[in-house]
């Protein structure tokens, strides 16, 4: 398989997204699935922390994290209603990245850590409204970016 950058932004046989924009649709879901199917693994410990936080409700925001994380994961992982699931993401990746990577009040041991999670968030907010503006096909939701085509290739 040739992944070169012509394969990458071609259309699909459906006139769908470039199979680079699928692909990456794929990965940021998949990372946000095993985020979620970890976090279900570790349900008591995450409830424990949100409730160290003094965040209302911790068994129930745990669930809410959860559902988000490995529902709308599974989405843009299937290319299924992206717009929505990449949005959804969206909204919530910026409380998350301030509540749990505030590397501003991080000790000296950690600040390092905080910063590099802070920014790889704000890395992944980009890529969740670029997903979450892509405009709809008749295809399941999965986008039809548009890509410019070399001259004299029409």
């Amino acid at each position: 398989m040739d992944l070169n950058l012509k394969t990458l932004t071609r259309l699909d046989r459906a006139g769908g997204c470039p199979a680079g924009v699928r692909i990456g649709q794929a990965m940021i879901g998949a990372l946000f699935l095993i985020s979620g199917a970890l976090k279900a693994i570790g349900f008591a410990a995450l409830a424990a922390r949100l409730s160290q936080m003094g965040l209302p409700l911790a068994p129930l925001l745990t669930t809410l994290v959860i559902i988000v994380e490995a529902g709308c994961g599974a989405a843009l992982f299937l290319a299924w209603q992206t717009r929505l699931a990449a949005a959804t993401l969206a909204a919530f990746v910026v409380p998350a990245t301030f509540l749990f990577h505030a590397f501003w009040a991080a000790d000296a041991a950690s600040y390092g850590n905080q910063l590099n999670h802070f920014l790889k968030n704000v890395g992944l907010f980009g890529a969740l409204l670029a997903i979450a503006c892509t405009r709809p096909s008749a295809d399941r939701s999965a986008c039809t970016a548009q890509v410019s085509q070399p001259e004299g290739s029409r």
